[in-house]
């Protein structure tokens, strides 16, 4: 599924940690990094939009910390979800970078899974480049939908074209409406949350898919 010209991944018990509930520090980088078979871990509808994002490689620094990890014996991933999960199992990331092409996101915060195996928690992310990203995601499609996408066709219905006018004026509102304008490297960026609530994928406030359960 992942595939780089470097990968290293360290991890070690951290200090005063008991022995049997370990919290385990782990640091991963990656150099020109390319994934793959994304619909064997996400539906269809996010392994088509993280395909887009995976279409170059990334480069990537994350720092994390995992707890409820009692056991590193070989098994199937679904059982060692469920068995992460019935010991309140957490990954919190206390920081990550990741960078491709022009786009750079930097990021925290924790995630864990429901009782049904459903992804839950919160990225708090900074990403210069939003622009690209919801072209990738096709975030900004939403605003041709619904309520407002009506309103454009009616604008189009009184004069062709109009509509077309109201929807490119209206990205610089859909940015704004993700999170706070802010600066990365000295660059200017976006700073939102990405939530996942029981597998629902939330950019800001917009949905942009489900991971199914993992367990």
């Amino acid at each position: 599924m992942l595939s780089a010209r470097r990968l290293e991944l360290h991890g070690r018990q951290a200090p005063g940690s008991a022995a049997n509930d370990p919290v385990i520090e782990t640091v991963l980088r990656l150099d020109t990094a390319v994934a793959d078979k994304l619909e064997s871990v996400f539906d269809l509808a996010i392994a088509d939009r993280l395909r887009l994002l995976a279409a170059n490689p990334i480069d990537a620094d994350v720092a994390a910390t995992l707890r409820g990890v009692d056991d590193i014996s070989p098994k199937p991933w679904s059982l060692r979800f469920k068995q992460w999960q019935a010991r309140d199992g957490e990954l919190k990331i206390e920081k990550a970078r990741l960078a491709q092409q022009d786009v750079v996101a930097m990021g925290a915060g924790s995630l864990r899974l429901t009782p049904r195996g459903g992804l839950d928690g919160e990225l708090r992310l900074t990403v210069v480049g939003i622009e690209k990203l919801l072209k990738m995601l096709d975030i900004d499609r939403i605003m041709t939908e619904g309520q407002v996408g009506a309103t454009f066709n009616a604008l189009d219905r009184l004069m062709p074209g109009l509509g077309g006018i109201a929807r490119q004026s209206a990205a610089p509102g859909l940015v704004a409406a993700l999170g706070e304008r802010t600066t990365l490297e000295g660059k200017p960026a976006v700073a939102f949350p990405v939530r996942f609530v029981d597998g629902t994928v939330f950019i800001g406030p917009f949905q942009v898919g489900v991971v199914p359960p993992l367990f």
